[in-house]
């Protein structure tokens, strides 16, 4: 982790609840053990920060720049959602050179209403020109991971498939998340507001692996054709362009 905390207030993330703040390391640090780490054979690096690509031109640019100059031959995994609006020619360029194989990009929705409701912390403009950028500097489908949400408060199944299909178009990995509420947050408020849940719910309930089966209202059967609709893509390997 080069940061911690986030300075989003996504409603249905729970970070800013955790940590009330934002701080990041300085970037020679971060190089530092990097090195140190490499040097006793580390060779796989993963990034868990909230916000990785947050003031990127005097954090992570400086960090990859660094690791390039080195020639120190490393892989760099991003499980967390990245901001898809931090990746620029030359941000997509750096992780391309440094090492990055692994990337994971937030989208969540192409819904434009919930994209503000939730955070407006990417639209779809500017999540295509992220893919342009990665796809333009070498990356191609099996590097890039996108989650998609479903289960949100008030979001149909319809909304899923649009975002899938709009996924497919670009020839990137498909990651479907389950909503899971988490309390203090925008969306458990207004879950309450709407009275499917309280305060006093077991928080078994509000798991990911069972809260859109028991809350949201879906068709299961539909739901699984979507989730094996994204199995058999995510296994394809056919270019559709950007």
């Amino acid at each position: 982790m080069t940061s911690e905390g986030c300075p989003y207030r996504c409603s249905y993330c729970a970070s800013s609840v955790l940590f009330d703040g934002f701080i990041q390391r300085k970037p020679l640090a971060v190089v530092s053990e990097i090195k140190e780490l490499y040097d006793i054979g580390v060779r796989d690096f993963a990034f868990y920060d909230d916000a990785l690509l947050e003031n990127s031109g005097s954090h992570l640019k400086l960090i990859l720049k660094e690791i390039i100059n080195s020639k120190i031959a490393v892989r760099f995994h991003c499980p967390n959602g990245l901001h898809a609006k931090y990746i620029d020619d030359e941000m997509a360029y750096l992780m391309k050179k440094s090492g990055f194989t692994t990337l994971r990009l937030s989208l969540e929705t192409v819904n434009t209403e919930r994209q503000m409701k939730t955070g407006g912390k990417v639209t779809t403009d500017v999540f295509l020109s992220a893919v342009r950028n990665l796809k333009n500097n070498g990356f191609q489908k099996e590097d890039i991971g996108v989650y998609l949400m479903y289960g949100l408060p008030g979001q149909q199944l319809e909304e899923v498939a649009e975002g899938m299909q709009f996924l497919k178009n670009l020839d990137v990995r498909i990651n479907l998340t389950e909503f899971s509420p988490m309390p203090y947050t925008a969306c458990w408020e207004e879950l309450k507001s709407r009275g499917i849940i309280d305060d006093n719910i077991a928080p078994i309930l509000t798991n990911n692996t069972v809260f859109s089966i028991l809350y949201s209202e879906y068709d299961m059967l539909s739901l699984e054709k979507l989730r094996l609709d994204v199995k058999q893509y995510n296994s394809q390997n056919i270019f559709h362009g950007v």
